[in-house]
């Protein structure tokens, strides 16, 4: 597993790097806001691991096949991170969890609890890089962590 950063031609509208990302699964855009004293835009897309929670029950995909938990969804999240210490990071996100929390998260822990939204209560993917736009220092990087068995994705 080796930590790669890659430089990128600088492009002050993320929309050109996000394009490319919208064929691919889970693709999310932090996006700076663009006001003065924003920073960067941070562009994700096909995690690694997934979890998804609706009521009481924590879907877990990878690319090994889905499991699902009654564990509390925070702790699943917890345990599922690891922290990498295989090197340094110059960058203020290179891979790790990119998603939502929605409101009702720990109010539905009701095994009973029916919930028909189609919004899931959490949605988190497991991302091994990023795309990092830097808008003050005008540059662009594509920072994470690779190798050649899982195409970029951590195990």
């Amino acid at each position: 597993m080796n930590r790669i950063e890659l430089p990128l031609d600088y492009q002050s509208d993320p929309a050109i790097y996000f394009e490319h990302l919208l064929g691919e699964p889970w693709p999310i855009w932090l996006d700076s806001g663009h006001t003065k004293g924003s920073r960067y835009d941070i562009l994700v897309a096909r995690p690694y691991k997934t979890l998804v929670t609706r009521g009481a029950i924590t879907t877990i995909s990878d690319r090994n096949g889905t499991s699902t938990s009654h564990q509390a969804p925070l702790k699943i999240l917890s345990e599922q991170l690891r922290i990498d210490g295989l090197t340094e990071n110059r960058q203020p996100f290179s891979g790790g969890a990119v998603g939502y929390f929605g409101y009702g998260l720990n109010t539905k822990r009701d095994a009973e609890h029916k919930d028909d939204s189609i919004v899931p209560d959490m949605a988190i993917g497991l991302y091994s890089c990023a795309v990092i736009i830097d808008h003050q220092l005008k540059t662009a990087h594509l920072s994470g962590l690779f190798d050649d068995e899982t195409d970029g994705r951590r195990e």
